[in-house]
This record gives C-alpha cells, sequence and structure tokens, in this order.
C-alpha cells in the first residue's frame, strides 16, 4: 500500500481504503488476547486448546504500539512472540518498548497485510490475534489477512478476533459514512481531517438532525467523540481517525463473519467473555428455551446477538480441530487453576444476568468450591468434594465459577510466588520490569493500566487512573505518603478523571478521597497483586 499525493498525509488508500499511518493509536494491554483466557473461551466451548502452559508461537495480527504483544511476551519467557503492524509509529514503539525490556522472544515485522505473502518465514503459529481491525478494512486487506492466518495458524491453534456486530451497531455506519463523505481525505492531514470531522458533528448535533433523533445507537457514538473531546482532546482526535474515519468500517452478522471464518477454515469456538459461552448466562430466563431449541452454533450465536442487540463481540475461531467435549471438561477441572480475586466472606453467591437476572451459586458443592481457592491457585479437582459429586456436576460447577469473574484464571501448575501471599511492604516494588513500565506509562498519561502475571500468562489487575498513581507513588514514597504525593500532583493538572460522581478535573480531588482509595488499594487489590507474583 502506497499513500497517493491526493490523500491525508500518511493515510492508506487504494485498494486498502483509507486508514492512517501517520497517527499512532494509544495502546494498553488487552487482557482477552491472553493465550489462557483463549485457551479458557475455546473449551468451554467444547474444544481441547492448545497447550499455552511453556513453549508456543503467538502473532498479535495488527499489534499497534506492541504494548500487548510485549506484556505477553515478558510473562511467557518459553513461548515466541510477533507483532505485526502496517504503521511505522507503531512498530518503531513495539520494538522500543521490547529493547527497554530486554525481551529476545519478541520480534516485529513492517507490512500491511496485502503484503503478508512475502513473509513465509514467519513459519506457523499456534495463536494468532486481532483486535480492533477486522471490521475497519477493505475486502483486499481482509482477505489478505485471513489467508495469512489459513496458512500460519497450525492445526488446532486459535484465532482471537475483535469486532463490531449487527444488529447493536447497525445506526452506527450511517453517521460516520456522512462524515466521510462531507469531509473527504484530500489535501488534509489526518488531524486536520478528524478536527474537520467533529466539528461538523458537533454542528450537525446542535442544530438538530433527525437522523439521530431516531437512533439513540449513533446519538451515543457522537455524544462520545463531543465529550471525549471536551475532557481530552487528543486522545478524542486519535481515536477518531482510527475508527469512525477508516473507509473500511463495516460491522457485521455473526452469521457472515462465521462464514468468512470458514472460508479460512476456522470454526467458532468460544467467546472471550467467559459467561456468555453459558446460555443461562448470556439471556434472560425466559429465552432460555428459545436458545436450548436452535441447534446449529452459528445460529444460535446469531440469536444471541438479537436478543442481545449486541454491538461487539470478540470471538475465539479453531482451526481444523472437532469438538472434544471430555478433553475440553479435563482441562477446566484438573488443568486450569483458580485463585481467588474476594475474601471468602465477601464471595458473592448470584451471576448477574440481563434484564436484572441471577443465576446463584449455592448447594454444598459450591460451599466446598466457592472458598477453597483462596490459600493458593487450585484446580477444581483438587478440591475435596461432597460425597457422590458427578464429573458433570463438578464440569458445571466449574465453568459456572469461571463465569463468575471472582476467580483469577492460572496457568497449569501456577503456584504462589515466592513473594506472596505475605505481610505486604510499606514500601511495595513491582516485580517485572514489564508492569513498572506499564505502570509508568499510565502515570505519564493520567490513565487506566492492567498489569500483566506470570501466574495467568497475561491478564492480571487493572488499575484506575487514581489506583495507577497512588500505587507508583506508594512505590517510590511509601504508603502513607501515597496521598499526600498524588494530591500535590494532581493540583497542578486539569485532566478529567472518571469518579463516581461523573468526570472531575485531577485539581479539584480531594485529599480526603485519595486517602480513602489508598486505604481500599493496601487491601484486597494490593493482596492480589502479590499474590500474583506481580508486587514484592
Amino acid at each position: 500500500m502506497v499513500a497517493t499525493p491526493a490523500t491525508a498525509v500518511g493515510a492508506r488508500s487504494g485498494d486498502d481504503g483509507f486508514y492512517v499511518d501517520d497517527v499512532a493509536f494509544a495502546g494498553g494491554v488487552v487482557a482477552e488476547q491472553s493465550p489462557l483466557v483463549m485457551a479458557v473461551a475455546a473449551a468451554l466451548g467444547g474444544f481441547r486448546p492448545p497447550s499455552i502452559s511453556s513453549t508456543f508461537r503467538y502473532c498479535d495480527l495488527g499489534c499497534g504500539d506492541g504494548t500487548t504483544v510485549c506484556a505477553l511476551a515478558a510473562v511467557n519467557p518459553a513461548a515466541s512472540f510477533v507483532g505485526i503492524d502496517f504503521n511505522p509509529l507503531h512498530v518503531e514503539q513495539g520494538r522500543r518498548i521490547a529493547e527497554q525490556l530486554g525481551l529476545a522472544n519478541v520480534h516485529f515485522v513492517q507490512a500491511s497485510f496485502t503484503e503478508l505473502h512475502q513473509h513465509s518465514e514467519l513459519g506457523s503459529f499456534d495463536l494468532v490475534a486481532m483486535n480492533g481491525i477486522y471490521a475497519w478494512l477493505e475486502e483486499q486487506p481482509r482477505q489478505a489477512a485471513m489467508a495469512f492466518v489459513q496458512q500460519h495458524l497450525a492445526d488446532g491453534g486459535l484465532f482471537y478476533v475483535e469486532s463490531t456486530t449487527l444488529p447493536g451497531m447497525a445506526a452506527v455506519p450511517p453517521l460516520w459514512h456522512l462524515i466521510q463523505t462531507l469531509v473527504p481525505a484530500e489535501g488534509r492531514s489526518s488531524r486536520q481531517r478528524a478536527e474537520e470531522g467533529l466539528n461538523l458533528l458537533d454542528t450537525l448535533a446542535k442544530r438538530g438532525l433527525a437522523f439521530l433523533a431516531a437512533n439513540p445507537r449513533a446519538a451515543g457514538a457522537a455524544r462520545h467523540y463531543l465529550g471525549q473531546r471536551k475532557s481530552n482532546p487528543e486522545a478524542a482526535l486519535d481515536h477518531f481517525i482510527h475508527n469512525a474515519m477508516a473507509s473500511g468500517f463495516r460491522p457485521r452478522y455473526f452469521d457472515a463473519m462465521a462464514a468468512e471464518m470458514a472460508a479460512a477454515g476456522l470454526q467458532f469456538a468460544g467467546r472471550t467473555a467467559l459467561g456468555l459461552n453459558l446460555i443461562e448466562l448470556a439471556v434472560p430466563p425466559g429465552q432460555v428455551p428459545t436458545l436450548r431449541d436452535v441447534t446449529d452454533p452459528v445460529q444460535r450465536q446469531l440469536l444471541i446477538d438479537y436478543i442481545r442487540n449486541e454491538q461487539n463481540r470478540r470471538d475465539i475461531y479453531i482451526k481444523a480441530a472437532t469438538p472434544h467435549p471430555e478433553a475440553a471438561t479435563a482441562f477446566l477441572t484438573h488443568e486450569l487453576r483458580l485463585l481467588g480475586r474476594n475474601s471468602p466472606e465477601t464471595l458473592q453467591r448470584q451471576i448477574p444476568v440481563i434484564g436484572g437476572h441471577g443465576v446463584p451459586l449455592r448447594g454444598p458443592l459450591y460451599d466446598a468450591l466457592l472458598p477453597a481457592f483462596e490459600a493458593g491457585p487450585l484446580s477444581s479437582a483438587e478440591v475435596s468434594l461432597p460425597d457422590n459429586t458427578s464429573g458433570e456436576q463438578l464440569a458445571r460447577a466449574t465453568q459456572m465459577l469461571i463465569s463468575s469473574d471472582q476467580f483469577a484464571l492460572c496457568l497449569p501448575g501456577a503456584t504462589l510466588s515466592a513473594a506472596g501471599p505475605g505481610v505486604l511492604p510499606e514500601q511495595p516494588q513491582l516485580v517485572h520490569a514489564v508492569n513498572r513500565h506499564l505502570l509508568t506509562q499510565a502515570v505519564n498519561k493520567l490513565q487506566a493500566t492492567t498489569l500483566v502475571s506470570p501466574l495467568t500468562g497475561g491478564s492480571g489487575i487493572h488499575l484506575s487512573p487514581l489506583e495507577a498513581s497512588l500505587l507508583d507513588a506508594a512505590s517510590n514514597h511509601g504508603w502513607d505518603e501515597a496521598a499526600s504525593s498524588v494530591h500535590q500532583r494532581l493540583s497542578q493538572l486539569t485532566t478529567p478523571l472518571p469518579s463516581a460522581r461523573g468526570p472531575i478535573a485531577a485539581n479539584r480531588v480531594r485529599l480526603e478521597d485519595l486517602q480513602q482509595l489508598v486505604s481500599l488499594l493496601r487491601g484486597r487489590k494490593a493482596s492480589n497483586l502479590q499474590r500474583l507474583g506481580m508486587l514484592a
């Protein structure tokens, strides 16, 4: 792909459509791309996942600035990783992160999807991921990307793909089509085009647009970007450039998506929103019988999207494999290990379902399982269970616990770090350089972050912007000085921050609120950071 003089500076055009490569997309760890999350999603769908405990090969197709692939490489040192992106700014940043962290197991390739056929030397991968890209691709690069997956994903390998979905996103593409048409790429840099597009969107919204009035989802998208521009103008522009102004943006019905995957030899295996793999948790109780009557897996997923009015999916597809329920169950009950996120006395005994409903976690089996994972990572098969518990009952209960989001999913063989659990030091230190990098990045930008764990092989613990700043301050000055240190820094800033009362300027955050947050952070969340081998 080569930009022509008529297009925006640095933008990709021609057969590949319009996409920006002169503005880097702000990165962060995408927890759903973690190898173990991908494996668990496939197992919940009845497939035996590939081994992700030690040596495996992973490709991040469209890796952005490399944050996710570098984080995964850091906590999976025996595995090898490749990040591919067409944006030179992204690849340069990824290589810089890898060099700073001393990562020898991650390699970056700068190439467009239509150029990937030139890189047969990359070999095969057990896992391939594509986040936030698929629904923005024109047909030629989409076909090229899927040809790469078909050629390079090993049999039995997993493909993670995030995409926007119909019917939930049906009203948004017409809005972006209007803005793209009225503010064409010719003669404008990417940021100029985005600025003009947002100005036009603001004018249309203020003067009244019947389309927005009749389509709440589109109106919500407009409000999101216009509100974000007021609170964080640079981030709003960059996100608008990459998402709203990309010519290929086309949400898909699930059956169309599944057909495109099938053409590459892939079939649907599961969703990384793990609870949505269980019928009882995916839809309200009244729709459960409806779903049970639909046996075709593609039709069932399409129906779920309509019941939920889904607008985004993060799916796992598997190549050249047949369902193996026994092996999948064995993985979930005997290999996967769970570690409690909440203390036993605060564990929730009900999983919420849309529509205000809930699925209970009650009975002798749950009484045995729920508190068992506090002491350390265990498989459910290792727990002392009530007499006469069947394998089917244990499998079902394990699936429910996994879906409850109350337990960290840990790798087979994972044990508590030598650094924890124990007494939390007054001046805690991050154990791994990658988490120091992620925390520093979050503090400098006053943004949220997700730290990663070697016990999980990826997904770890999410920190809000203030939690990140307070943990950083505690590591430099101790817990007792953290609140006052952060308060002093925030007093010089007007950056908006999320709060229970809505966005609030950084210099209006009260010292007493920071002190209260320190107390909360220093409790269970810091303990979990320690238990997961991230804090000492």
